[in-house]
């Protein structure tokens, strides 16, 4: 499921695997990055993808932004994939 433009989860019989995917121009050329981390369950996943989304916040009212953005975001996939 996708949860914004970088940022996927998946179940499997055993986790959520949430991935991080991004493509950036490096030496003239488009590289994609890849990042995944494993849970034990959605919840988990979740707050790791929020966690994601706060890192580069500087100030308490950018990370309550980022914060409102991130569950929007995860209220949309969840409305979506009903």
């Amino acid at each position: 499921m996708k949860i914004d433009e970088n940022f996927t989860i998946e179940p499997d019989a055993y986790q959520w695997t949430l991935t991080y995917k991004s493509k950036v121009v490096k030496d003239g050329k488009v590289v994609t990055s890849t990042k995944s981390w494993y849970f034990p369950n959605v919840r988990l996943a979740l707050l790791h993808y929020l966690d994601e989304c706060i890192k580069p916040a500087k100030e308490i009212q950018d990370i309550i932004k980022r914060i409102e953005e991130a569950m929007d975001k995860i209220n949309d996939t969840r409305t979506i994939h009903k």
